[in-house]
């Protein structure tokens, strides 16, 4: 079963380190950037994968980028980004995580704001990382792992409430009052079930 458990935040910008405190078998981090030029992530020295990226904010550049670590070392070490420009970042630890699964990526512009993850195996979760101006509340299944990031309550990272049963496509959402200005990059993440695959299958 995939539980969430700590999280951490950092609004440094360039270069920059935080500690995490690691007590799952998965590390996911979102990170948020006026420039595309993140060129890595790691934690506790280990390399993290680049799951997805999306530019919204198009008018004024804003990319939201999400990292993942398979059974990263526990207890509290280093994630450090290297490059990007006026970041705001978070991480959370997830227990359950399959290392054989797939993730399923997805982006789109609508109001409300929806990217529409087609899970693959029975009681997987959908994540995702991005930002929402004018946000007035969260779509139907969906709710915070973190609300605010870095004191900014339009910044968030968000999942499905549930685990989603059976498979198949799920809309993680945010309800927008206003003009629509923000983006988000979400992952499906599989618990223990396919016995092979690759570990980032992603679909765009």
């Amino acid at each position: 079963m995939i539980t969430f458990s700590n999280t951490s935040e950092n609004g440094s910008q360039g270069t920059t380190t935080w500690a995490h405190n690691s007590d799952g078998d998965f590390l996911l981090v979102g990170i948020n950037s006026t420039s595309d030029d993140i060129s890595g992530i790691t934690y506790n020295g280990v390399p993290m994968i680049k799951i997805g990226t999306t530019l919204d904010f198009s008018g004024i550049g804003r990319y939201f980028t999400l990292w993942g670590l398979e059974n990263p070392s526990a207890g509290s070490n280093n994630i450090v980004v290297t490059g990007g420009t006026a970041q705001n970042a978070c991480a959370t630890s997830i227990s359950g995580y399959d290392s054989n699964s797939g993730f399923n990526k997805g982006t789109t512009a609508s109001d409300p704001m929806t990217v529409e993850i087609t899970t693959t195996v029975n009681n997987a979760f959908v994540v995702g990382f991005g930002a929402f101006i004018t946000y007035s509340s969260l779509g139907t299944g969906v709710s915070d792992i973190i609300s605010s990031v870095n004191g900014d309550s339009n910044l968030r990272m968000i999942r499905s409430t549930a685990a989603k049963t059976p498979a198949g496509a799920f809309d993680l959402s945010v309800n927008i009052s206003g003009s629509e200005l923000g983006g988000v990059v979400a992952v499906g993440i599989n618990p223990p079930v396919i016995p092979s695959g690759k570990t980032f299958a992603q679909i765009i």
